[in-house]
């Protein structure tokens, strides 16, 4: 018996952690609500696949469209976000709309 003879062992209440936004890791995605009932979107792009490139910036042009804020951030080899730019995948035409709608990228 635990706390010695005649005391009852009680279990502790569960820890309340502080609260956090919720991530979605494998999409490098982390929202959070904002002052204007939409959300304060962060996508974090570090592959160079031009195709991963390409979407993730056609999300955050839907993501705006929707009235969120959205912030792309650019890491590693996704630094570079136009090398692969081609007809099938327009990144730059897609990176310029999400600039000219108020969308941050950050590299």
């Amino acid at each position: 018996m635990r706390g010695g003879p005649g005391k009852r062992w009680l279990p502790r209440p569960p820890l309340k952690l502080p609260s956090q936004p919720p991530v979605t890791e494998s999409t490098g995605i982390l929202s959070v609500p904002n002052k204007d009932n939409g959300m304060q979107i962060l996508m974090i792009i570090s592959s160079a696949d031009p195709e991963i490139k390409w979407n993730a910036v056609r999300f955050g042009n839907h993501l705006l469209n929707e009235g969120d804020e959205v912030t792309i951030f650019l890491n590693g080899p996704a630094v570079d976000l136009m090398e692969g730019d081609s007809p099938e995948f327009p990144i730059a035409e897609q990176a310029k709309l999400f600039t000219l709608s108020d969308g941050v990228l950050v590299g």
